[in-house]
């Protein structure tokens, strides 16, 4: 079975969030999907609980089947580095070929990554892609070619939603009715229910 493990602060989940793992799955990419929220992501500082997001992520795909919310990285209670995530789940599911779901424009900060060769070297990787988003190598020239060519040879055009979360906690703070067409209905009800975004 082939899974994609989809990691992220989802802080809200958007509709660019859920468009693009339903193309996956639609489209025979994948068996599942395992989203995956980080408790402390390395390069984030996060304000909203793991409560509201994990709440949040069940609403969202709620609708969608081969999806499942997995609670792996908070359960860890330190950073959420992705070579430490990948390899427990390997020595943990070994009937199960993971793949890691990875957006184009993380090929610019790649290489910071903790342990980013080893990471490379031991998985593999599907590359969502704007369609207007090009890709070439000359432009990662903190990548070898043989790093860059593994990052993208799964390669997939993913639906273009020009929206991300830091945006809409934003326009949720300066005009809630803006992000409506970027959230689902619930999702954005619980928001203003429990007074999320209101500050940024």
């Amino acid at each position: 079975m082939k899974v994609g493990i989809y990691g992220g602060t989802f802080n809200p989940p958007h509709s660019g969030h859920i468009q693009s793992i339903s193309h996956l799955i639609q489209n025979g990419y994948l068996d599942q999907i395992w989203v995956m929220p980080a408790l402390i992501p390395p390069h984030k500082n996060i304000a909203l609980s793991i409560e509201h997001r994990l709440k949040m992520l069940e609403m969202a795909f709620a609708e969608l089947n081969n999806i499942k919310i997995s609670d792996i990285e908070l359960k860890s209670l330190q950073k959420s580095y992705t070579v430490n995530t990948l390899e427990m789940l390997k020595v943990k599911y070994k009937e199960i070929d993971f793949f890691f779901i990875l957006g184009a424009d993380n090929l610019k900060t790649f290489h910071t990554w903790k342990d980013y060769k080893k990471l490379l070297k031991d998985n593999e990787f599907i590359m969502m892609r704007r369609p207007d988003f090009q890709i070439e190598a000359g432009d990662y020239s903190d990548l070898s070619m043989d790093e860059f060519l593994k990052l993208t040879k799964n390669s997939v055009d993913t639906p273009l939603i020009p929206v991300s979360s830091s945006q809409i906690r934003e326009m949720f703070y300066k005009e809630p009715d803006m992000v409506k067409n970027y959230l689902t209905k619930d999702i954005f009800d619980y928001i203003k229910a429990n007074n999320l975004y209101m500050s940024i």
